[in-house]
């Protein structure tokens, strides 16, 4: 795997050429691992409750809000969506309020998530497990999201 083809370095603009490769490639690992991550987080052999296509529209929106519109591109493309990709039209049978309320709170207000917003994500019908596999999405993106951030600054300072 070529580090440099990795979402997170590709969105911070981090390529061979920059003046960080060095740092880059000293964490090669780090850039490694963070690859397979998303793939698990965003592309899992079994995605429970969660389509590959809401996941990704999902981890956008999260990206979009935290004004990282390249990585939501990013997370558009790897399952193939446009950006008139609206899951109320893919996704039958869920509550997709309650969820893309949850989500909005949890990705922008962590601090104030109570248990209650878990209890109402459960008495709309929504899982344990995919409660869990919803907040492992929002901890990953808010993960890439930083690292993002903190390369695109180190770049900027180094150039």
């Amino acid at each position: 795997m070529n580090i440099f083809k990795t979402k997170v370095l590709a969105v911070a603009g981090i390529d061979n050429t920059n003046s960080i490769e060095a740092v880059a490639k000293s964490r090669d690992n780090i850039f490694k691992m963070t690859q397979i991550a998303e793939d698990a987080v965003l592309k899992p052999k079994n995605w429970g409750g969660f389509s590959h296509e809401l996941r990704a529209w999902l981890a956008a929106r999260i990206a979009r809000q935290a004004d990282e519109p390249e990585l939501a591109s990013q997370y558009m493309m790897s399952v193939d969506l446009t950006n008139n990709y609206h899951p109320s039209n893919h996704e039958a049978g869920m509550n997709l309020n309650i969820l893309v309320n949850f989500v909005d709170k949890a990705a922008n207000n962590t601090r104030d998530i109570e248990s209650s917003d878990i209890s109402k994500l459960q008495k709309k019908g929504f899982t344990d497990d995919n409660i869990v596999r919803l907040c492992q999405l929002l901890a990953f993106v808010a993960y890439q999201v930083r690292v993002a951030k903190g390369l695109r600054l180190m770049n900027q300072e180094g150039s």
